[in-house]
């Protein structure tokens, strides 16, 4: 046999060893945005964490998460940390379970991602619990027994979803809040709508909670 020959198996094996290597580098990349990163730490939990709150729950916002654009995934890591600091109750998985439901709700109505956020503050202080003595329910308040057939209409039937989730309240609210943007034009006139009534107080909260979250998104996370 020739040195030529006998040469070939070791060349296969070692373009066959750079292919390998440079798959696993691959697979082995980090999905998730420096600024991510740095929520986490912040909060006391891991990639590992986010990974496995997102497969807890079928549909979840979060499921998908580790594929969005740095962008959106820097949103998401933002208002998350945002939520803690609004409501430090909070676990961190409910914080990021709601950042996720805002950004994922903003690209699929149309809402504002402030204003969403906002009228969730307003509305509950961001407490997926929250139930108010009217039968508002959950982050944002809403009233299943007046929103009942629309949001079956958007969702599927009422057995299906439940607003005491923090995601589907949220997708819930900003449903509605995007339908009263279109019809009323005005964020004003829609909290009009949304709320039931005219409230100054109510109208001056959300205006400052609506600033207050745009400077949060619009300040990178840093690492």
């Amino acid at each position: 046999m020739s040195t030529r020959l006998r040469a070939r198996p070791a060349c296969l094996l070692l373009l066959a060893g750079l292919f390998l290597f440079q798959c696993g580098a691959c697979f082995a990349s980090d999905p998730f945005a420096p600024g991510v990163h740095a929520v986490l730490g912040k909060m006391g939990v891991t990639a590992a964490d986010l990974l496995a709150w997102g497969d807890e729950i079928p549909g979840s916002c979060l499921s998908t998460f580790w594929a969005w654009p740095s962008g959106k995934q820097q949103e998401g890591a933002a208002l998350a940390l945002h939520i803690r600091s609004a409501n430090p109750v909070l676990t961190p998985r409910a914080c990021w379970r709601m950042g996720a439901a805002f950004v994922v709700a903003s690209m699929r109505f149309g809402v504002p991602l402030d204003l969403a956020v906002a009228v969730a503050r307003a509305e509950s202080g961001f407490n997926p619990a929250a139930k108010s003595r009217a039968g508002a329910m959950g982050v944002m308040q809403v009233m299943p027994s007046i929103h009942r057939d629309m949001l079956a209409l958007r969702f599927g039937a009422p057995e299906g979803w439940s607003l005491v989730d923090p995601e589907k309240a949220i997708l819930a609210g900003s449903f509605l809040l995007a339908g009263y943007l279109r019809e009323e034009g005005t964020a004003e006139r829609a909290l009009v709508r949304y709320l039931g009534a005219f409230d100054r107080t109510y109208q001056d909260r959300v205006s400052r909670f609506r600033a207050e979250a745009g400077g949060v998104l619009a300040r990178p996370v840093r690492p």
